[in-house]
Formats: structure tokens, sequence, C-alpha cells
């Protein structure tokens, strides 16, 4: 690629993010500028911050102080770019590379001009000017020997890059097939949060052990005064010994860390380590690199492995016949006891899209991890017992995390089904027994959900049984709250989302702060059900012991209210449907 080539191609690519940029509107490119702005703010304050504290710390510092402030911001950059690579995956590339290969530039070229894009990121633009000034402040303090910084940054960050490069190109090849691409998201981002919670999950397990560790040491058997009053500061003591302990050991095995490890022996007069660090990194990006190219040149002369071929479509359909009549219904075929064949047949389908969407499986990932966080931080505490007033409280906290979590697709159930939204809108069924069958599609995920964490709370708190019964009936009580909001949500404003993504296209910025209305109405909305957890409160206060019944009973009357409710307000909610399906269908399948 010589440098017209390359002139051609960032001419291309900077027309094309221009086109984008247009279309996206007035108010959302107000927005963009807005932010590109405090982006190019943030990058000079980070050389500048990173400068100063550089300067007026480095002097007095010592060698773990500057292995852990480059741990810090290796890890910060790492975060950022692991979030930025999995939004990237979700989207697809301004020129890809099948696009380029097309163009009069040699497989090298193409090669370089693909890696080199991916340096064009949030992460480095936050991360490297901060980089930057801490380098800067070493040299003129300590100096010409804290050059050896520099290449170490920038081996560091080719690392980073080649292999999330070869991992992108690895990942875009399980990708071709749609679903198994969707899946191989999920599973990549599900590992992603369970990943940044692994420190808080180290940092408890290591507070719960350094506890263990100081009782044992009999300190707290002894009677007087001087040893009580050192036991805070040998506890103390402890625990920055295991944390310094632990931070070495990580930033030596870990290739992640051998920026820090590296920079921090060479300000301690280490020069071979810090050498030794720079060719591991630099070792480690020139392989992934000749992998990566090896690999695109495969692509390029049409070198791949040989797929195995599909059956054909009549093929499946028959294997499905027969699979049906050895097995008996089809999903979608069975009946639902106390349901309307109806409403049932609307259920499980919307039901069997939910659980083959990928996209919906990750929006489900953030109340399990914050339960499970929740659920670790409770059992490793041992408080249990201390909390056995505020209960009620905790499982109306778990209820409304799930349902928070699930209102955003309640709120957009048809936007859900895409060019599917046709299947139920013109089918002849009476308007509010589609938002039925749509409210019934999403109760395993808001109700079963809700009763899993509470499962796990009657193990963990001191429940009684009517408090669990009364925390089982909040559950359907919240659900149903949820569904009245979601269903005026879905009908007044749809919103057509990108295929295998839950995200709006063509967004504009009214319909997204629109999706945000639940995470203010429904809080407003569970206040009722917040009266039996109080009044359980003052109960116990006062010292009565059957609390608990009261608690079950109020929330017994309160479900059949909202019931009542829920029964009434979907009549009407049928009618504005059926008032809106022809505004709904426009929005929805309008190509």
């Amino acid at each position: 690629m010589n440098r017209l080539h390359l002139r051609a191609v960032l001419w291309l690519r900077w027309r094309i993010l221009v086109n984008r940029t247009v279309r996206a509107g007035r108010l959302s490119n107000a927005v963009f500028t807005i932010l590109l702005a405090f982006g190019g703010l943030l990058c000079v304050a980070g050389f500048l911050t990173a400068f100063a504290i550089g300067i007026e710390t480095l002097p007095e510092a010592r060698p773990f102080h500057l292995l852990a402030a480059w741990a810090a911001l290796s890890t910060l950059f790492l975060f950022i770019w692991l979030t930025g690579l999995m939004t990237d995956l979700q989207h697809s590339e301004v020129m890809s590379l099948e696009q380029l290969l097309h163009l009069p530039v040699s497989s090298h070229g193409v090669f370089l001009y693909n890696y080199l894009s991916s340096f064009v990121s949030v992460a480095v633009a936050i991360c490297l000017p901060a980089m930057a000034g801490l380098c800067l402040a070493m040299v003129i303090v300590h100096g010409p020997r804290m050059l050896w910084c520099i290449p170490l940054v920038l081996a560091f960050l080719g690392m980073i890059t080649a292999l999330t490069y070869q991992l992108r190109g690895w990942l875009a090849g399980l990708m071709q097939n749609k679903r198994r691409g969707r899946n191989v998201i999920a599973l990549l981002t599900f590992l992603f949060v369970l990943l940044i919670q692994v420190p808080n999950l180290i940092n408890m397990s290591e507070l719960g052990s350094d506890r263990t560790t100081v009782e044992m040491t009999g300190i707290e058997q002894s009677s007087g005064d001087e040893e009580r009053d050192a036991l805070p500061l040998a506890r103390e003591e402890h625990t920055k010994a295991r944390l310094k302990q632990t931070i070495t050991l990580t930033v030596q095995i870990l290739p992640i860390g051998w920026l820090a490890f590296g920079a921090s022996s060479v300000f301690a007069g280490h020069a071979l380590q810090g050498v030794a660090c720079f060719v591991g990194m630099f070792s480690i990006g020139a392989w992934s690199l000749r992998r990566s190219f090896r690999s695109t040149l495969a692509a390029a002369l049409g070198r791949e492995k040989p797929v195995r071929r599909r059956r054909s479509a009549a093929a499946r359909a028959d294997s499905s016949a027969e699979r049906g009549e050895r097995h008996g219904l089809q999903f979608g075929e069975r009946r639902l006891p106390f349901v309307d064949d109806r409403e049932a047949g609307i259920a499980l389908a919307s039901l069997r899209y939910l659980l083959r969407a990928p996209e919906v499986k990750l929006s489900l990932l953030s109340p399990l991890v914050i339960l499970l966080m929740f659920g670790f931080l409770l059992s490793r505490s041992g408080r249990g017992e201390s909390l056995g007033a505020f209960a009620p409280l905790m499982t109306l906290g778990s209820s409304l995390i799930v349902q928070l979590s699930a209102s955003s697709m309640i709120a957009n159930s048809f936007g859900l089904d895409r060019n599917g939204v046709r299947s139920f809108l013109l089918a002849p069924l009476p308007r509010h027994r589609i938002l039925r069958g749509k409210n019934l599609a999403m109760a395993p995920v808001g109700i079963g959900i809700s009763l899993t964490a509470l499962a796990a709370l009657w193990f963990l708190l001191p429940l009684g049984p009517f408090h669990v019964l009364g925390a089982c009936l909040q559950a359907f009580s919240a659900y149903l709250l949820t569904c009245l909001i979601g269903n005026v949500m879905s009908i007044l404003i749809p919103i057509r989302l990108k295929e295998n993504t839950l995200r709006a296209e063509n967004a504009r910025l009214k319909p997204i702060l629109t999706q945000l209305l639940p995470l203010v109405l429904l809080p407003v909305a569970f206040i009722p059900l917040m009266i039996p957890a109080g009044a359980d409160f003052l109960l116990r206060l006062e010292g009565w012991q059957l609390g608990g019944l009261w608690f079950f009973l109020l929330h017994a009357i309160g479900l059949a209210g909202i019931a009542m409710l829920y029964g009434r307000a979907i009549l009407v909610q049928g009618d504005l449907l059926q008032r809106r399906e022809a505004g709904i269908l426009e929005i929805l399948t309008k190509e």
C-alpha cells in the first residue's frame, strides 16, 4: 500500500463516517460534537494530571508505588479496550476486509491498514496520554534511564492490539453462522462480566480470610486494652502485606502486567528485567500478528477449511416432523392450564424467541450478576441474622432489580418481534388477548428470576414461612405492575431494533430517552408494595411475633387488588392497541 492508496482509503473511511453522522439527525450530531470535545479535553486533562502527579510524587516513590500506578493504568486500559471490543463485535465495520480486498491494494497493505485502524479507539485516546505524561515525569525526575518506559508502553499496546485483532478474526469466522455468532457474543459478554467481578470476589474473600487469620493470633482472646487497640492495626498491616504480595505476583505472571513490572524494575535499577518484559510483550505481539496475517492471507486466497454440507430445507422439515410424531406436540402447539388456547399460542411463540435470542440472554445478565454479588457479600459477611428486620425490604429490592432489567423488553415487546409482529397484529384475535399472551411469555423471566433470588435469600436471611409466602405474592404483584407500564409503552412508543441486538435502528435521542421511563416509573409504582414491609418492621419494633402473618395477608390483599386492576386495564390497553396497530406496523416493518 503506497501513500496514494493509504490517502484514498482514509478519505473513503472519513466520507462514510461523515455520511453516517449526517443521517443521524441534528440533535444526535450536537450530542456527538459535545462528546467529541469532552473527549479531547479528557485526553489533555489525563496527560497533565499524570504529569503533575508524577512530578509531585515520584521523588519519594518506591518501586512498589510505581508498580501499582502502572498496574492501575494497564487495568483501566484493558477494561475500556475489552468494553469497546464487545461493542464492536455487535456492529458492522465501516470498511470490512472483504471490501478492501476488491481494491487494487496488496494483501500486506490490507492487513496493515486493518490492523492500524484498531488503534483508533476510546481506550487509546483516554489511557495513552496519561501513560505519556507519566513517562515524561519519570524521565524528568529520575533521568534518561527511564526512557525505557516508552518502548515498554509501545510493546504493551502492540501486544494487546495484536491479540485482540487475532481474536476478532477468529470470532469473525465463527460468526458467519448468525445464530452461532449471537451465542458467541452472549458467551463472551457473560465471561467479560464475570471477569470484571473477579477482583471484587477476591477482595471479599481476602477480607474474610484476613479476619480469620488475625483472630487465630489470639489477640482477641486477651483482656488487655493495649492488645485490643492493636487488633485493627494488625488487621490493616496484614491486609496490606497480602495485597502487596498478590499484586506483585500477578504482574509477574500475567503478560498484561509486564508493563508495570518492567517499569518498576527499571526504576529499581534492574534493567535486564525491564528488557525481558519488553522482549516478552514484543514477541507475543509479533507472533499474534504473524498468525493473523496468515489467516488473513488464507481468507483472501480462499484457502479455508471445507464446510460440512447442510441438509436441504425439505430434509430438515421431514426430520422435524418425524421428531414431532415421535415426541408428541411441538413447543408452540402445547396447551397451558387455565389459559385460553389463543393466548397460549402467542405466549409460547414469544417464549420460543426469548429462549433462542442471545440478545435477550445478555439483557438478563445484569440482574443475575448483581444478585450473585449481593448474595456472595451477604454470605461472606455473616450478618444475615442481624439483618432480619430488613429482610422483607431486601426481597422487594431483589424484585425491583429483576423487573428493571426485564422492563426494557416488556416496554418494547412488539419491537422484539421485528418483522414477525405482522403475525400477531394481523391475526383475527381480540387485542387484549395478544397483550396477555405477550405478558405471559415474559413471566418465566420476570417471575422466575425473582423467585430464584427469593430462594437464595431464604437461606441467607432469617425469613419465616409467612415472609417467604408473602414475598412470592410480592413477585407476582411486581410483575403485573411492570406489565401494565410496559404494555402502554409498547403501544405508544414502539422502537424498531437492529437485527440480533437490542439497539434501536437509526436511533434518535427522543426514543432512547423514552426507553428510560421505566427506570423512573417502576420505583414509583412499587411504593404500595413497601406497605407490608413497613408494617412488618413496625410490628417487630413493638415486639409482635406475628408480623410475618400480617406481611403475608397484606401482600395477598395487594395482589388481589393489582390483579383486578390488571384485568380491567388490559381491556383498555387492548382498545388502545387496536387504534394504534397501523402506526406500530408502519414503524416496525417499514424498510
